[in-house]
């Protein structure tokens, strides 16, 4: 299909989803509340929708990830069998993540960083105040704003929390503020803060032979199949393809609660993850150099997601420097 045919095919979908669904979870609601009911709740499927490369260059079908099946495959099946399985690209991708909340602690390294409370994650990049022209430190709401929690000027250091980073000693800039994360339903578009650096120290743009870095490129958009790359605190340089745009309808189970996010890029590792727990906030280029996005999500199954590099910087009112 063409892009906009795509597009068009896509809101098909997710209007056929919400109406299964709808039914599904009405029937749920209306079911008797006794003997195993009560014990073996069915749980509802969750599925997220977007763009997928096709078979050929201005090829595009209706990307359709689940995160959770439910166990009633043949509901999904009742879905997907109202459209051409040429149309669709189905991908089981498990439960979505925020990549700074790290269930192990991995060995540190130069990129570590966090809120002084709690966590760690990645420095994305430097950017500059488009008011008082100073510079920031950009990563996600999550990994240097406790999820919606910190207060101005909370101490943010290097490593993070989670890798021995200790106040004053490693305390590298202050919290200044964070596009707040929505709890309630309605869907998310970034996660993402900015802090003002401390006195006397310098950020300089992540770099290197390879990972070109370019900040005076604009802002790349994404497209199917292309290369990308990031550098990040746990996993350091990856490589991986961009496997669906426009991927919205998905929850990310945060410590706050499960937030739901649309308008994604999804990434997948080239010969290996692309993400791991703690690269939270690391900055994913394209190969011309150009920034991409904000990485902020993984699947159990190692898909990473990534926010839109120009929603990052309209909302926070920042620009890359």
């Amino acid at each position: 299909m063409r892009l906009e045919a795509a597009r068009k095919e896509k809101v098909r979908v997710q209007n056929n989803i919400s109406e299964a669904l709808y039914v599904h979870v009405k029937q749920i609601a209306n079911r008797p509340p006794s003997g195993m009911w009560t014990k073996n709740k069915p749980a509802i499927p969750l599925l997220s929708v977007g763009i997928a490369q096709g078979d050929r260059a201005d090829d595009y079908r209706v990307a359709v990830r689940i995160s959770r099946h439910g166990f009633r495959v043949e509901l999904l099946n009742k879905i997907f069998a109202r459209h051409s399985p040429d149309d669709l690209h189905l991908r089981y991708v498990g439960r979505i993540y925020p990549v700074g909340v790290a269930p192990v602690l991995n060995q540190s390294s130069g990129t570590s960083v966090s809120h002084y409370l709690t966590g760690t994650g990645s420095i994305g990049c430097p950017v500059r105040d488009l008011k008082t022209g100073n510079t920031l430190l950009l990563s996600n709401n999550h990994v240097i704003a406790l999820e919606n929690d910190a207060i101005v000027d909370d101490a943010i250091v290097d490593p993070g929390k989670d890798d021995g980073g200790t106040v004053p000693a490693n305390t590298i800039a202050y919290f200044s503020r964070c596009v707040n994360l929505d709890f309630s339903g309605a869907p998310n578009l970034v996660d993402c803060a900015v802090a003002r650096l401390a006195p006397g120290v310098v950020l300089a743009p992540p770099g290197g032979s390879k990972f070109p870095y370019e900040p005076t490129l604009a802002p790349a958009m994404a497209t199917k199949t292309s290369l990308v790359k990031k550098l990040g605190r746990s996993s350091g340089l990856t490589n991986g393809t961009i496997t669906g745009i426009e991927m919205g309808g998905f929850f990310v189970d945060y410590q706050n609660g499960p937030a739901l996010f649309d308008h994604q890029i999804e990434i997948t590792g080239v010969d290996g993850v692309f993400a791991a727990h703690g690269d939270s906030g690391a900055l994913v280029i394209n190969e011309a150099g150009a920034a991409l996005g904000l990485l902020f999500a993984v699947s159990e199954t190692g898909v990473a997601y990534v926010n839109p590099i120009g929603p990052v910087l309209d909302l926070l009112g920042v620009a890359l420097t």
